[in-house]
């Protein structure tokens, strides 16, 4: 005759009181008041279960532990629900023991990471030092900035003019600055050439 397949599952349940006993050859054990996920919520004494101390945590306190079950055999029912067992259908009908603990090395079945959030790096916005040019050049203009209108390019007037003044401090550095941080933005910033650098090219050749 066939025996019935053993039912075992990893769940987590809650330890509301630890005591120590022993069993009838005096072998130490645990007495383990335990709350399972399937009990229903007008269950809120728990389940004794006892755990021998050589198969379990050196110690067991109070709270959540992972934990391989296995169920074991029906409940009876209280005289006032007409006694006898009950009809197995629920999880909380049955009888269940520790067999592993996770916190002991028990393989418990994989679980899906949480992925870790992934933060950017907030851009710098780019400071450059104003110099009154000397030798103005004139850069190609973007194909996007050509159709900009009068609002698109307020717009990026602000966006300079508020970078100008997170950077400096006086009106004439904000004033230089905002033109500069502009025609970064458009696309239009030619660094500056010096006379000094000018002519030292012309020296070199």
């Amino acid at each position: 005759m066939n025996q019935p397949e053993v039912e075992r599952r990893w769940t987590s349940i809650r330890i509301s009181e630890v005591s120590h006993t022993t069993d009838r050859q005096d072998r130490p054990q645990y007495k383990l008041v335990v709350h399972f996920e399937w009990h229903p919520h007008s269950n809120t004494w728990g389940d004794n279960l006892f755990v021998y101390k050589d198969q379990c945590p050196p110690v067991i306190e109070a709270g959540t532990h992972n934990v391989l079950v296995e169920r074991s055999t029906l409940k009876k029912q209280s005289d006032n629900a007409g006694g006898g067992f009950h009809d197995g259908t629920q999880d909380w009908m049955y009888r269940w023991k520790i067999v592993e603990w996770e916190s002991m090395g028990g393989n418990q079945a994989p679980v899906t990471p949480i992925p870790t959030p992934i933060v950017q790096e907030t851009p710098q916005t780019p400071v450059s030092t104003p110099q009154t040019p000397s030798v103005p050049t004139q850069a190609p203009v973007q194909n996007w900035t050509a159709s900009m209108d009068d609002r698109g390019r307020s717009i990026i007037r602000q966006v300079a003019f508020k970078a100008a003044v997170d950077t400096f401090n006086t009106i004439e550095e904000i004033a230089s600055s905002t033109d500069i941080f502009e025609s970064i933005i458009l696309g239009t910033y030619v660094p500056e050439v010096t006379e000094e650098e000018v002519t030292e090219e012309e020296v070199d050749f």
